[in-house]
């Protein structure tokens, strides 16, 4: 197959960011017939010299000024087709990218796999927040482990996948977890879905995102995402009936290890900030999957994180 790769890019007022990010896509020297898609969404171009700064022929702006991370990612598909990729690739705009990044998403062995799922490492701050745990191993699983869905923090996909007919869904406007409904879907109709730890991104972990109740809401909205991605290919009853119980079970058991929490502290500070933090993940998954069964959409982008 002749690969053809647009790598997207959508970045909403992150200048340093999205600058560390693009010197990191544009020196994918090893990965050569690639092109790269910034969709800025914004109401004015506010990062648009970012990008002209690099004066690179590969490098592509875009302004999309309708607020919402799928309609965003579906300009970025709309411009791969334009420009005549056959897949795409995402990075989110706080993330940098190993070397090889490219690459290890190309390479022969998964070429014929519709969607190839890379890992993400986690950058900290030099002086973390108390409720900083790390996580820099998280993601890593079995090489070329089978899965149901993916993310677009680090992605390739192919574009056969949007001429099926399957695009971002822009009615999520600003919640999350567009990328876990796009790639749910896909899985549904077909489309192998595999993952790789070769292909690597760094993400800035900002202290705003690592106090104790950032985690536990993000943790909310990622169990909403989850639940309405599942009503979207098995249905409401077939949800209701799988993930109701547990809606309200996980809150009660984060109640529970909560207050147990700080019997932890005997064996360790860092026993008891994940015991804590444990607890209150389940505490707001729970509530988080009550709100996508009743239909509610938490809208975590409509703050903007990091510079």
């Amino acid at each position: 197959m002749n690969m053809k790769i647009v790598v997207g890019i959508c970045t909403r007022r992150r200048r340093r960011m999205l600058d560390a990010c693009l010197l990191s896509v544009i020196r994918q020297e090893t990965a050569k017939n690639f092109e790269i898609v910034v969709v800025e969404n914004d109401t004015e171009p506010r990062s648009k010299d970012v990008i002209e700064s690099y004066r690179s022929a590969r490098l592509h702006y875009e302004l999309e000024p309708v607020q919402g991370i799928s309609r965003a990612r579906n300009r970025v598909l709309q411009k791969a087709i334009e420009l005549g990729a056959t897949h795409v690739a995402f990075i989110d705009d706080d993330e940098y990218a190993d070397q090889l990044w490219l690459e290890s998403l190309t390479t022969n062995e998964y070429i014929d796999t519709p969607v190839l799922q890379g890992i993400q490492c986690f950058v900290y701050p030099e002086t973390p927040s108390f409720w900083c745990v790390d996580r820099r191993n998280r993601n890593v699983k079995t090489e070329g482990r089978s899965l149901r869905t993916a993310v677009t923090n680090n992605v390739r996909f192919s574009l056969a996948i949007v001429n099926s007919g399957i695009w971002f869904d822009e009615s999520i406007e600003l919640g999350g977890g567009e990328d876990v409904d796009f790639f749910t879907r896909a899985h549904a109709a077909g489309f192998e879905i595999r993952s790789t730890n070769r292909a690597i991104t760094y993400e800035w972990m900002h202290a705003e995102r690592l106090t104790y109740f950032a985690q536990i809401a993000r943790s909310y909205w990622c169990g909403a995402a989850d639940i309405r991605a599942m009503k979207r290919t098995k249905g409401a009853r077939y949800t209701w009936a799988r993930k109701f119980h547990t809606a309200i079970a996980q809150p009660i058991i984060g109640v529970v290890e909560l207050a147990i929490s700080p019997l932890f502290i005997v064996a360790s500070v860092d026993a008891f900030k994940r015991r804590a933090l444990a607890g209150g993940k389940k505490i707001g998954k729970g509530l988080g999957r009550l709100a996508g069964l009743i239909d509610l959409k938490p809208q975590p982008y409509k703050r903007v994180v990091g510079c």
